[in-house]
C-alpha cells in the first residue's frame, strides 16, 4: 500500500442522444446531442456531432448502449466503435429485431490502450435502422502501456 494522498482528478465524458436518428448510410457515426457529464481535458466532444476526441495517451474504458428499431422482422442490426474510421476489435455488437417494428438493445464495454490520440465514434454497420436512447461513456483509467 502506498502513501496516503489525494486521488487523481477524474477524466471522463458521458454523452447521450435520446431522440430517434437514422443515419443516411451505414458507416456514418451516430450523433450525440448532449454532454451530460464531462470532467478533465483528456476527452473532448462537441455536442451535436458523433466524434469523441481522446487527446491524452492512456488506458480508457468505453461503454455504449443504444436501442435499434427496424421495420423488417428478424433483421440483424449491428453497431461498433471506430477509431479514425477503423473498427475497434471487440467493440461490435449485434441484435435481432424480433418482429416488424421490433427493437434490439445493443451495448458493449471495451478497454482501449491509446498511445497518442484517438477519434472515437459509434457507427451502425447495417443500414436502414433507426436508433434511439444512445449513450456513451469514455473514462480514462490510467497511463498507457
Amino acid at each position: 500500500m502506498g502513501p496516503a494522498g489525494s486521488a487523481p482528478a477524474a477524466e471522463l465524458l458521458h454523452s447521450v442522444h435520446v431522440p430517434a436518428q437514422e443515419p443516411e448510410d451505414a458507416g456514418l457515426p451516430l450523433i450525440f446531442n448532449t454532454n451530460q457529464v464531462q470532467a478533465g481535458t483528456s476527452i473532448t466532444h462537441t455536442a451535436g456531432t458523433g466524434v469523441f476526441s481522446i487527446v491524452r495517451s492512456g488506458i480508457y474504458q468505453i461503454l455504449y448502449s443504444v436501442t435499434a428499431t427496424d421495420a423488417a422482422a428478424h433483421k440483424t442490426v449491428t453497431v461498433e466503435l471506430r477509431n479514425t474510421g477503423v473498427s475497434i476489435p471487440g467493440s461490435r455488437t449485434s441484435g435481432s429485431t424480433p418482429m416488424s417494428t421490433g427493437t434490439a438493445s445493443l451495448s458493449a464495454s471495451i478497454i482501449l490502450n491509446v498511445t497518442g490520440t484517438a477519434s472515437i465514434s459509434l457507427v451502425p454497420v447495417t443500414a436502414d435502422s433507426t436508433f434511439t436512447n444512445a449513450s456513451i461513456q469514455l473514462i480514462r483509467l490510467g497511463n498507457a502501456v
